[in-house]
């Protein structure tokens, strides 16, 4: 199985030092205020960390929706746009961490949800569809998968890993959810047809830590070139503070990468890819509202 090997001596000494620090940065990402686009478009619309709207085939889908603070963790940027605005027909939720299934945020929507396996028990008065990896669950003509992912699962003190955490193919667009560097993304890519590639950039140091649990800005383009996708949006960073490295370090390092490889595209939260024709998948303007 695809489970992060932690060493939880080393977990706790890191918190322990960490006790009475203050973060040394704030983020200045600049966030947008979206105001929508045509609803005959897909597109993407990042809302912070890792949250996502997609519009696909006339139906919205949501994406780890967390648009408050979490535990012990404050929002650094507020939410771009109303949660009212959003026309949500579906959620899907990568795994059972607090910065990725927030039960406050899914009050919001009166839709069904897709998780993986286990995760149901922690999801109360919604429709939920658990999944195995590898497994297909069609919802209206829109073919959702749930795939591997090198992560964990625990929200309590005695819940290690009763539950499943995964990375999920919508169509061809491929969200990564928490995921350290495996082989796992030279599978996906070998076996699965992948166009635009939602991958996490943040939340790395210290490494001996971290290396286990999320992927580095170069990691993620090295997944993203295993995945042989067309388009790479980075995600989980500048939203909270979660980890030792300065909260604006992840974007920085992800310019650089994009300055050499125009397949990136960085969006700020709030702002959306709109691909043309409506062709899911497909190479994408950017609108800001």
């Amino acid at each position: 199985m695809l489970c992060s090997k932690l060493d939880w001596f080393e977990v706790l000494k890191w918190k322990l030092e960490s006790i009475g620090k203050k973060p040394r940065h704030g983020s200045d990402l600049f966030v947008r205020h979206f105001e929508g686009v045509d609803g005959k478009k897909d597109y993407i619309l990042w809302l912070g960390h890792a949250s996502f709207y997609i519009r696909i085939k006339g139906k919205g889908i949501l994406l780890d929706p967390v648009f408050g603070d979490i535990p012990f963790h404050r929002r650094l940027i507020p939410m771009p746009c109303d949660t009212g605005a959003l026309d949500v027909d579906l959620i899907l939720i990568s795994h059972g961490h607090f910065d990725h299934l927030d039960t406050a945020s899914l009050k919001l929507f009166d839709a069904p949800v897709i998780a993986p396996k286990g995760l149901g028990r922690y999801i109360k008065n919604k429709d939920v569809t658990e999944l195995e990896w590898e497994e297909e669950h069609s919802f209206e003509d829109i073919k959702i998968t749930s795939l591997w992912a090198k992560h964990w699962h625990q929200r309590g003190l005695f819940d290690k890993n009763r539950a499943l955490w995964c990375s999920f193919l919508i169509e061809d667009i491929f969200f990564a959810g928490d995921s350290a560097y495996s082989t796992h993304f030279k599978r996906i890519g070998a076996g699965y047809d992948v166009k635009t590639a939602l991958l996490p950039i943040g939340a790395y140091e210290p490494r001996k830590i971290m290396r286990e649990n999320h992927l580095n800005p170069d990691e993620a383009y090295r997944a993203f070139l295993d995945l042989e996708a067309s388009m790479f949006i980075p995600y989980h960073y500048g939203t909270f503070i979660l980890s030792d490295e300065p909260v604006e370090e992840p974007l920085m390092r992800i310019e650089e990468i994009a300055r050499r490889d125009g397949r990136i595209r960085i969006l700020s939260p709030g702002s959306a890819l709109i691909f043309q024709d409506s062709a899911v998948g497909r190479v994408g303007d950017e609108s800001f509202h």
